[in-house]
C-alpha cells in the first residue's frame, strides 16, 4: 500500500474524532454538561488505560492492540513503542 494512502487512512481516523465533539454537544445539551465532561472523563481514563497496556506490558493484550492499530495503519513505526498523540 502506497504511503499516501496509508497516511489517508490516518487522517480520515484522526477525523472521525470529531464524533467525540459531536457527542460532547448532543449530550450537553440533552442532559447536561456535567454528565457530558463525566463522559469525557471516562472516555480519557479508559484511552489511558489502554496506552498504558499497549506500551508498558509486553503480554499478549497490549501486543494484539499494537498490532491492531498498526494493521489499520494509524500507528506511525516511531509510534509503536512510546505513547502516541491520541490521548492528548
Amino acid at each position: 500500500m502506497s504511503d499516501l494512502r496509508k497516511e489517508l487512512i490516518r487522517k480520515l481516523f484522526h477525523l472521525f474524532q470529531f464524533g467525540v465533539l459531536i457527542g460532547y454537544t448532543m449530550v450537553s445539551h440533552y442532559f447536561s454538561t456535567q454528565i457530558a465532561v463525566l463522559a469525557l472523563t471516562a472516555m480519557l481514563l479508559v484511552m489511558l488505560e489502554i496506552e498504558y497496556i499497549r506500551v508498558d506490558y509486553e503480554t499478549r493484550i497490549g501486543t494484539r492492540i499494537t498490532e491492531f492499530f498498526s494493521r489499520l495503519f494509524i500507528l506511525r513505526r516511531h509510534e509503536r513503542k512510546n505513547i502516541t498523540g491520541a490521548i492528548f
